[in-house]
């Protein structure tokens, strides 16, 4: 998170009484009886939209289809109102407004435990369902509200999972790095042909390389990461020069392997302009960057998270 985004997440934190997790920017506390937290599920990329989650159970039951319209109706920021297993989870809508943002974001914390309270929902365990004091936690980078004894016995999977991670496989990423960039100059090809933005395809070109080489390598470190850039490099050039050999092909009726040849003898005469050509290929370099860095980021955060299990507030007492 920038700093902004922290400050402001911050300032919803202390009007709401909560505590914020800057790791991993969940805001946690509680309402009257009941455990709360408040998280952006889409991260980095959708930061004000948030979901509001607690974790109940009464003996009627869970909410009825009535009462997830009547959650709604009565919030008119929230955008849906859902239940998976004891989790009754609310959406709000984006709000750009801070000041708008905290103020519907306390109002509907208020009806929710209000509602709740003269439904009859008690606090619980969101896994067991052990009605009582919860704890605030983040395993493998997932909000949850859990009872001790179920922390203990995440913690205990985490482990032995951590113990059988896989290895990355470098010669088996890099194929699918490659695999992954065909799809990006495929990009480069398509989008010039249909007549957008062919630089659009760079953030296709990042992409796609990166998650083949994690798909195909099982993981991807810092290594894989520098191959990867060598990929992208050398495929986004191929990509751009066949998409100027397509153009040629085309206004010369020529066939496409004598376009491609064509090429250096064109651009050294000047009959394609070195500017135009530099200046495509640049812009498709800065879509590239601007794809890679929040792929990398995204990557590398969820393979430090997956398998870690920690308290936000503290064990449960």
């Amino acid at each position: 998170m920038n700093r902004r985004v922290v400050e402001n997440y911050e300032a919803i934190a202390q009007s709401l009484g909560f505590r914020l997790d800057k790791e991993s920017g969940v805001m946690y506390g509680t309402k009257g009886t009941y455990s709360m937290l408040l998280y952006a599920p889409q991260g980095g990329s959708a930061p004000y939209v948030f979901c509001l989650t607690a974790s109940v159970r009464r003996g009627d039951g869970p909410l009825t289809r009535e009462e997830q319209r009547q959650l709604q109706k009565e919030n008119k920021f929230v955008t849906k109102v859902e239940q998976k297993g004891n989790r009754i989870t609310l959406r709000f809508r984006k709000i750009n407004n801070q000041d708008r943002l905290r103020e519907a974001i306390r109002s509907s914390m208020d009806f929710l435990a209000e509602f709740l309270r003269q439904a009859g929902f008690q606090n619980c365990c969101q896994t067991c369902g052990q009605t009582g004091a919860t704890g605030e936690c983040i395993a493998s980078g997932a909000p949850m509200l859990l009872c001790s004894s179920c922390y203990g016995a995440m913690q205990r999977e985490a482990a032995v999972k951590g113990s059988k991670l896989q290895t990355e496989s470098v010669l088996t990423g890099l194929v699918g790095a490659l695999l992954g960039s065909l799809v990006g100059v495929a990009s480069i090809l398509l989008l010039s042909q249909l007549g957008y933005v062919s630089a659009l395809s760079g953030v296709l070109m990042a992409v796609c390389t990166l998650k083949g080489y994690e798909w195909m390598g099982r993981r991807i470190s810092k290594k894989g990461v520098v191959l990867c850039v060598l990929v992208m490099l050398v495929m986004t050039f191929v990509g751009d020069w066949l998409d100027w050999a397509v153009l040629l092909a085309q206004e010369l009726e020529v066939r496409l392997a004598i376009a491609f040849r064509a090429m250096p003898g064109l651009l050294q005469e000047e009959i394609i302009p070195m500017s135009n050509y530099l200046g495509n290929l640049g812009i498709l370099y800065l879509f590239v960057l601007l794809g890679m860095v929040p792929t990398v980021h995204n990557i590398l955060r969820n393979q430090a998270q997956r398998g870690q299990v920690r308290w936000l507030g503290g064990p449960v007492e």
